[in-house]
This record gives structure tokens, sequence and C-alpha cells, in this order.
């Protein structure tokens, strides 16, 4: 459904390359992950990772701008959160 909106998924985690994998292969991941061991990705999107461990944050880019993100990601809801703010997103696009 993702694709068909047109919309790339990357995951970010301060895991290393092994413990992704193991994740990707348990939740049967099809989307890429990218290690952020050193933390520079979080820091460059200013969020916040206590002791290695960073907050849920999602975040929405159309043509290389922010349009929309979320701080207070549920992943029992994300996918749905995502999808309505895609919507919302393309109301705003000339037709």
């Amino acid at each position: 459904m993702l694709e068909e909106n047109r919309v790339r998924v990357v995951g970010v985690s301060m895991d290393d390359v092994p413990t992704q994998r193991y994740f990707a292969d348990k939740f049967q991941i099809t989307f890429p992950l990218l290690c952020d061991t050193s933390g520079a990705i979080c820091n460059a999107f200013s969020v916040p990772h206590p002791n290695n461990q960073p907050a849920r944050f999602s975040y929405l880019f159309h043509k290389k701008k922010l349009i929309w993100a979320d701080y207070t990601v549920s992943p029992k809801y994300q996918d749905k959160h995502v999808f309505q703010a895609i919507a919302e997103y393309e109301k705003t696009i000339p037709q």
C-alpha cells in the first residue's frame, strides 16, 4: 500500500547491523534499516537518544522538505497516522 502512494519507508536505529538483521527477520521488515550507531542521524533530527535508545519519531518528506512529523509514535497506530498525514498533505497539492 505504501508503494501505491509512492511512499518510501526507511527505518533508523542505533543498533548494529546484526541486531537490525535479526529484528528485520523476526518482524519481516521489508524496508531498509539504517544503522546510526554514532547517533549522527538522531542528532541531525533532534531525536533524543538516552543510553542509545532513540525516541520513536516519524517524519514525512516531500521533495526534500519536511511536511509532517509525529513525536509521539505509537507502533500500534503508526501506519494509520502516516496514511492520514499523506492524505491530508495530498489535498494541499495543486492538481
